[in-house]
This record gives structure tokens, sequence and C-alpha cells, in this order.
């Protein structure tokens, strides 16, 4: 790629991370009420497409499950977020003259950076709190964007090899 094609890729990449860290700032700004309102309104929804045709079952009971389900799938949205946190730090990365392990380990770190700062941020929020937990699974989620771009390349790459 030459230099001019890098340049604008590389800007439109830096671009991306600094809207989905904006996402990720507006979705944490949120007071308990309105995050809990959200991912419980999520919730609820996802229970309904999974029982519509379940006609026995009460509106209270698709509540408990909704209850239910509505701690892994905050788990799974905070890893969600910061997956792809990770996977846009690392194709932005793969645009300077580094390695690949380097700019591996440069997008987790720069995603562990972000995520300390989001839960500062969070126990400045009305009713929300600062989780170590949420640190570890914001990281888990970031290892594993970088982990699946990387996979990618290399497969791509040996795909290329074998034409």
């Amino acid at each position: 790629m030459n230099n001019k094609k890098t340049t604008v890729l590389r800007i439109f990449l830096i671009a991306l991370c600094v809207l989905w860290m904006g996402v990720i700032f507006f979705l944490s700004a949120e007071n308990s009420a309105e995050s809990g309102g959200r991912s419980g309104d999520i919730s609820y929804q996802i229970v309904e497409v999974f029982t519509k045709n379940d006609t026995d079952m009460t509106d209270a009971e698709r509540q408990e499950i909704a209850d239910d389900i509505d701690p892994p799938l905050r788990t799974m949205a905070h890893m969600f977020c910061f997956c792809v946190l990770g996977m846009l730090y690392f194709l932005t990365a793969r645009t300077f003259p580094v390695s690949v392990k380097i700019g591996a380990l440069s997008s987790v770190a720069c995603a562990l950076v972000y995520a300390i700062s989001d839960e500062l941020h969070q126990h400045f929020v009305p009713g929300r709190s600062m989780q170590l937990q949420d640190i570890l699974v914001d990281l888990t989620g970031a290892v594993l964007g970088v982990a699946f771009i990387w996979l990618v390349m290399r497969i791509g790459k040996r795909r290329k090899a074998h034409e």
C-alpha cells in the first residue's frame, strides 16, 4: 500500500477509534437507572423473541427470565464494546511500521488504559461504581478482538501464499 493510501486509512481508523470510544463514553455516562433500564429492556426483548410461541408463559415469567439473563448480557456487552475497540486499535496499529507483536501489545495496552479510564468515569456517574471485574472483562474483550484480527490476517496471508 502506498503512503497516501496508508495515511488515509490510518486517519479513517483513528476516527473510528475515537467514534467508538465516544460510544463507550456515552454508555458509561448513563446513570444506573438509565443503564439498567436499557439492559433490562434488551433482556426482555430477547426473552420475547425466544418465547413468542409459548402461549402458556406469562409476562411475569418472561420478566423473571429476563432478570436472570441480564447480568451475563451486561458482561457480554462490556466485552463486545472492548472487543470492537481492540480490533480498531489493532487495525490502526497495523498502519504503522511496527511488528505484529508490538501492534498487538500496544493495542491491548491502550484498551486497558481506556477500560481503566472508563471505570474511573463511571465512578462519578450517579448510581454507578468502579469495578475491577469490569476492567478484566473489558481487557478480555480487547484481547479477543486483537486475536480475531490477527487470526484473520494470518489466514489471509496463508491464502495469498498458496495462490
